[in-house]
């Protein structure tokens, strides 16, 4: 784009050139000079000593219009194309967030109700047996503590996975 940019202007400068000052060329060695550096040398060619002939701009004139005009309907196209893919890309970010705030609301609340639901499953296994007899109970007991270890265990390597998860899409 800087490019195309650089471009341009160059031939803005040169039309800009062309139409202010006269150039003269020399026909054999078609070196051309503008009318400050041929009244320097005296209208004569340093080359072959040939006399400078004066250049019509006319054309020169014509044909840089027209590569100007090309280039910057290119670079319209350019900056519309550009246009285009970062509002696509917008897009496709602002998806893949959402996403991943879906995710992590959904590993929250699955997060949740596992651990709510073995605790009251805990609960009610302790409570059946405390209604039966008191040997049953002191068992249980035993089994209640050792649940809740076990409860705690899972909690903790879901919390490790959803860490190494996170930590690895960052």
């Amino acid at each position: 784009m800087e490019k195309m940019q650089a471009r341009v202007d160059h031939i803005k400068e040169q039309i800009r050139l062309r139409t202010a000052k006269q150039y003269y060329v020399c026909e054999r060695c078609s070196i051309e000079v503008d009318d400050e550096q041929a009244l320097q040398m005296d209208f004569m060619c340093p080359e072959c000593g040939d006399i400078f002939t004066l250049r019509d701009n006319s054309k020169i004139l014509k044909e840089l219009n027209k590569v100007l005009s090309k280039l910057e309907n290119e670079k319209t196209l350019l900056e519309k194309e550009i246009e285009i893919e970062k509002e696509k890309i917008d897009k496709e970010i602002d998806k893949n967030y959402n996403k991943l705030k879906k995710e992590k609301a959904a590993k929250r609340k699955s997060k949740k109700t596992t651990t709510t639901t073995t605790k009251k499953k805990a609960k009610k296994k302790v409570v059946k047996k405390k209604v039966a007899k008191k040997k049953a109970v002191k068992k249980k007991v035993v089994k209640k503590k050792s649940v809740k270890k076990s409860v705690k265990k899972i909690v903790k390597k879901v919390a490790k996975k959803l860490t190494k998860k996170k930590t690895s899409k960052k």
